[in-house]
C-alpha cells in the first residue's frame, strides 16, 4: 500500500514532543514512502483568545533550525523521501508568512499548508477557549470560519499548496449545518478552480468528531469534481506518524480514488494507491 504522510510536526512548535528521526523511522516502519514535515509557521500576534503564542508556533529564529534539520534528516535517511514544508495560518492580523517570507523561504520549501485556526482572535480548536466558542451557535462558527477560508485560498492560492484539515470546527462538536453546504460546495469549486489539494487528514479520529477531516460527505464531494487529495497525520509525537492510514486509504479507494499527491518545490506528483 503506497501512503504519503504529509502533515508532522516537531519538538520547536513546543506542543509536540520527540525528535525528527524519531517521526521518519516510524514512517519507515510503517511502510510510508515519503513524509514531509510542516510544523507551524512562526506567529508574531498573540490572539486574544489563544494559549501563548511561544507554545503553538516555533520562534522566527528557528527558521533556519527547522530547515537545517529536515536537511539533515534527508541526508541520513536513504529509504524515504523526506519533503520540507510549513502549516500557515490565515490570521490577519498576522501573515508574517505572507508578509514577508513569500520571496525568501516559499522558493526553498516543497509545499505549504495553509490552515484556518482563529476566527475573531479566538483559537476554535484549543480546549481552553472552547467555552469562547460555544457562544456562537454552529451557523455562526461555520458562516465565519468558511468565510475565512474563501477570503483565504482567494487572496493566497498561490502561495498555499494544501487546504489543511478542511472542516476543523467539527473537533470539538461543532458541526456543518445543512443551510450552509452551498457555501461549502462554492469553496470546493474555488479549490479546483485554483488546482489545490486537500489533505484527507486523520487526526480528526482521536478528536471529539472520531473521523478524519472532511467527513466523508465533503470527501465525496471532492471526488466528485476531481480535486486532488493527499494524506497528513498532524502528528505531534513519533506514534501519531501514519495513524489510521490503511483504514483512510480504503475508504478513499471504496469512493474511486486512485491516487495520493505530493509535491517537490511546490510542483505536484502523483503516487497511486
Amino acid at each position: 500500500m503506497n501512503m504519503v504522510d504529509y502533515h508532522n510536526h516537531t519538538k520547536l512548535c513546543n506542543h509536540a514532543v520527540g525528535e525528527m528521526e524519531e517521526y521518519v523511522q516510524t514512517a519507515i516502519n510503517k511502510g510510508i514512502k515519503e513524509i514531509g514535515f510542516s510544523d507551524h509557521f512562526p506567529m508574531n500576534y498573540q490572539p486574544a483568545y489563544s494559549i501563548p503564542i511561544t507554545n503553538i508556533t516555533m520562534r522566527e529564529n528557528e527558521i533556519d533550525t527547522y530547515l537545517t534539520m529536515i536537511k539533515k534528516a534527508g541526508a541520513k535517511f536513504s529509504d524515504i523521501s523526506i519533503k520540507t514544508g510549513f502549516e500557515v495560518d490565515f490570521f490577519k492580523k498576522e501573515n508574517l508568512f505572507f508578509n514577508k517570507y513569500t520571496n525568501t523561504i516559499y522558493p526553498a520549501i516543497d509545499y505549504v499548508i495553509g490552515s484556518v485556526h482563529f476566527i475573531d482572535d479566538a483559537g476554535f480548536d484549543q480546549i481552553e477557549f472552547k467555552e469562547i466558542i460555544d457562544k456562537y451557535t454552529d451557523e455562526e462558527l461555520w458562516s465565519k470560519y468558511l468565510s475565512l477560508l474563501k477570503e483565504f485560498i482567494t487572496e493566497y492560492s498561490d502561495f498555499i499548496d494544501i487546504i489543511g484539515h478542511f472542516d476543523l470546527p467539527k473537533k470539538f462538536g461543532w458541526y456543518l449545518p445543512d443551510s450552509l453546504l452551498p457555501e461549502l460546495k462554492t469553496i470546493l469549486d474555488l479549490v479546483k478552480e485554483k488546482n489545490l489539494t486537500i489533505e484527507i487528514n486523520t487526526a480528526g479520529y482521536e478528536s471529539f468528531a472520531k473521523e478524519q477531516y472532511p467527513s466523508l460527505q465533503i470527501i465525496k464531494l471532492i471526488y466528485k469534481r476531481n480535486i486532488d487529495i493527499t494524506l497528513g497525520s498532524d502528528s505531534h509525537a513519533p506514534d501519531n506518524v501514519g495513524r489510521y492510514f490503511p483504514e483512510t486509504i480504503n475508504m478513499l479507494k471504496n469512493i474511486g480514488f486512485n491516487k495520493l499527491t505530493k509535491f517537490t518545490n511546490h510542483k505536484k506528483e502523483y503516487i497511486e494507491i
